[in-house]
């Protein structure tokens, strides 16, 4: 994905979206499939065990935590969460519902886009509202959204 210096609506995602994936050599292929229809490039792919390394920045960090042992999550979610704020990615995390209140307790009061049991469709929808979501700047003020929020009811 291109990231514009023009308006919101001017994402390019011809050139694919960079992610970081997460996800266990035995874990379901759904974020890559999701990825590979989005045309996304796969810029690191880490085990759980794996620290992060060097490689290019990501738009969005996906994971899978279906499956994943609950002491591990609760461990190296942290991790990921600081880590995707550290870089300004989006986060999507995947998760059967074994590891809901392991992963929500880790990403509460975060951006991060939870799926349980998600098809691949709905890691798509998940991954390009992440990287969206990523890209735009921040709201600094309440008087810059009240702003925002006048020119959006004209």
């Amino acid at each position: 994905m291109t990231r514009p210096a023009g308006p919101p609506d001017a994402a390019d995602y011809d050139s694919g979206i960079d992610a970081v994936l997460i996800a266990a050599a035995s874990a379901p292929d759904r974020l890559a499939v999701a990825l590979a229809a989005l045309r996304g490039r796969v810029v690191g792919r880490l085990d759980w065990q794996a620290a992060f390394g060097d490689h290019a920045t990501p738009h969005v960090i996906v994971v899978e935590a279906a499956g994943v042992d609950l002491a591990l999550l609760a461990e190296r979610l942290p991790v990921i969460v600081d880590q995707a704020a550290a870089l300004q990615a989006g986060l999507v995390v995947a998760l059967g519902m074994d590891e809901i209140d392991v992963v929500a307790a880790a990403t509460l009061g975060g951006s991060t886009r939870l799926r349980v049991d998600p098809t691949v469709g709905d890691c798509v929808a998940a991954i390009v509202v992440a990287a969206e979501a990523a890209r735009l700047p921040p709201v600094c003020s309440t008087s810059r959204a009240r702003a925002t929020v006048r020119a959006w009811n004209v």
